[in-house]
């Protein structure tokens, strides 16, 4: 959502240095985009929060939104961690942090897809990590329970759901603490 981009960048410490790219990841011509920008800038952080999701039984999905929600939540945040991996691989620095869901660590006969490709994300880090941690690398998977965000607008509950700044401070505060000593590898965030 390119301005909810802008307003992120708007409250950044220098917005003037701060490039938005927008996109859809399974669309071959933005990891070029997105890697030129890395190079360029020198990434040292990288937060994979986009995907989709589908309510429903496998009987009432499609072929096409079948791949197209595997393609966005598992294909394209992997390539895209891929694409950054080989950046942060050769300076030996950097921090991963994918946002996941409850849905990568349970399931929910209505959520078949959606919780393919949170699991799959799930094992895809935890293998990643044993490189990682050889050339200085953070990977933090963040289990989210239901979140305040627009996909889950006119859900019952959504007053009860964690608000999204209590999310992103939770985020970055684990993402930034015991750097020197320690990894917070899975991060869980429920509601009451």
């Amino acid at each position: 959502d390119e301005s909810e981009l802008i307003k992120t960048v708007e409250m950044c410490k220098n917005p003037e240095n701060t490039t938005v790219i927008t996109g859809d990841l399974r669309d071959s011509h933005v990891m070029p985009r997105l890697s030129y920008f890395a190079d360029l800038y020198g990434v040292q952080y990288l937060v994979c929060c986009a995907g989709e999701y589908l309510h429903g039984s496998l009987s009432e999905y499609s072929i096409k939104q079948v791949r197209d929600i595997l393609g966005s939540n598992l294909m394209a945040t992997i390539e895209l961690i891929q694409w950054i991996y080989e950046r942060m691989h050769d300076t030996k620095y950097g921090s991963i942090i994918h946002i996941n869901s409850v849905a990568g660590k349970s399931i929910d006969s209505k959520e078949p897809v959606y919780c393919a490709g949170k699991h799959g994300m799930a094992a895809f880090l935890k293998a990643l990590r044993f490189d990682a941690r050889q050339h200085n690398i953070r990977v933090m998977d963040v289990f989210l329970g239901a979140t305040q965000t627009p996909m889950t607008e006119g859900r019952d509950g959504y007053e009860k759901m964690i608000d999204v700044q209590t999310a992103a401070y939770l985020i970055y505060t684990n993402a930034i603490m015991y750097q020197k000593t320690a990894q917070i590898e899975e991060l869980h965030i429920g509601r009451f």
